[in-house]
């Protein structure tokens, strides 16, 4: 009786992980605490499609054409979500601002000049990735957004709210976990980035595994920020993080060549 619960439940948490973060349909089951163990899922269905699309314009198209294409492909599938995050991140973090005035702008849905500057630097980076990129190292995109996504489940399992309100507080406050069954999804969510860095390393060697540590330092520097600014994380914050760190990693492995 226990399995044939078990095995909708499992389902349902992993649909809703993938509709919450993607276009992609996952259900209409809520999104909760429980089921964010389940976020890599949807960073290994963007990666797939986009490098899909990467392979398949790689032969036929200029490699500039071949990564905006990517790139407007990850926004799209993803709703523009991490990217409107890097926005309100940079709207509130680059500006020399007071712990109350930065919860202020990032709340702020109009883009200012720091979130544009921060949301163009991060998309130029990625074209410019992307762009140097030969197909083997471009698979390497798919360990590298399992992480991130994994990393942003972490923060979820590890830190503390900002403020009583927005996605990340809405997470943690309907959190109906015991103790044991957090510190279970804890140990996996660790062992989902381990994997991913193993994944990474069988297929281009000790400078993928390079660019997933370097990946995971950015993400966790910014978490340090945030709670040393703020008092906690924010959802911005959590996911402009994450593909902060994701992008910092594909400019690592362009600047380095797997080749």
């Amino acid at each position: 009786m226990y399995s044939r619960a078990l095995v909708p439940s499992l389902l349902r948490d992993i649909g809703a992980s993938v509709s919450f973060l993607t276009i992609l349909p996952g259900g209409r089951s809520p999104m909760t605490l429980r089921g964010a163990i389940w976020f890599w899922v949807a960073g290994l269905l963007v990666a797939t499609l986009d490098v899909s699309l990467f392979v398949v314009f790689f032969h036929v198209l200029t490699k500039m054409e071949t990564a905006v294409i990517v790139v407007l492909a990850d926004g799209v599938v993803t709703r523009g979500m991490h990217y409107d995050a890097v926005a309100d991140f940079s709207d509130g973090f680059f500006a020399p601002l007071d712990r109350n005035k930065r919860l202020k702008a990032m709340g702020d849905s109009r883009l200012g000049a720091f979130g544009a500057m921060g949301l163009i630097a991060v998309v130029l980076l990625r074209v410019a990735a992307f762009a140097s990129f030969s197909t083997s190292e471009m698979y390497l995109f798919i360990p590298l957004a399992v992480a991130s996504r994994d990393l942003m489940a972490i923060a979820l399992y590890f830190y503390p709210s900002a403020k009583k309100e927005g996605f990340f507080y809405y997470f943690l406050s309907g959190d109906d976990l015991s103790r044991r069954s957090k510190a279970v999804r804890r140990f996996v969510v660790i062992g989902i980035f381990l994997l991913s860095g193993v994944a990474a390393f069988e297929m281009e060697g000790i400078w993928s595994i390079v660019a997933v540590v370097l990946e995971a330092s950015v993400f966790f520097a910014v978490m340090q920020w945030s709670i040393g600014s703020i008092d906690g994380v924010t959802g911005d914050v959590v996911g402009g993080g994450g593909i902060l760190a994701e992008s910092v990693a594909l400019v690592a492995i362009s600047l380095v060549g797997l080749r």
